[in-house]
């Protein structure tokens, strides 16, 4: 089975890290991607907050 993910070299930074992986998604286009992958009558909510175990959100959905 190939690997999905290379392993992080001792010697890279997290910034580093995070250059290549902005890269790597601006080369693929994968911000237009998802949004194609999105019916545009389907609303999009995004909840800003971790999720608790009673599935209640900490703070209010942006939609």
């Amino acid at each position: 089975m190939a690997k999905l993910f290379r392993e992080v070299q001792k010697e890279e930074t997290f910034p580093q890290i995070e250059e290549r992986v902005l890269g790597l998604w601006d080369k693929d286009d994968s911000f237009k991607k998802s949004l194609d992958s999105r019916p545009e009558t389907a609303p999009y909510t995004f909840y800003d907050g971790p999720p608790f175990a009673a599935k209640l959100q900490s703070c209010s959905p942006r939609s």
